[in-house]
């Protein structure tokens, strides 16, 4: 399970059961994580993703006159 930065706790109910999640990293299920980031209740990735490098377009052969 990946950790989860939670900016604010929130309550899952897994099968009548009701869990606590408090403020702070933590692993979070997915389904958890899931919940948390469709609400706003973790924060987003700082994280810069790796862009691929532009492919030059192939250059057109020139026009004879």
């Amino acid at each position: 399970m990946p950790k989860h930065n939670v900016t604010a706790p929130f309550n899952w109910n897994a099968g009548g059961k009701v869990v606590a999640y408090p403020k702070g990293e933590q692993n979070l299920p997915p389904d958890v994580a899931a919940h948390a980031i469709k609400n706003g209740f973790v924060a987003k990735p700082t994280e810069a993703t790796a862009k691929q490098p532009a492919t030059p377009e192939k250059a057109e052969p020139a026009a004879k006159a």
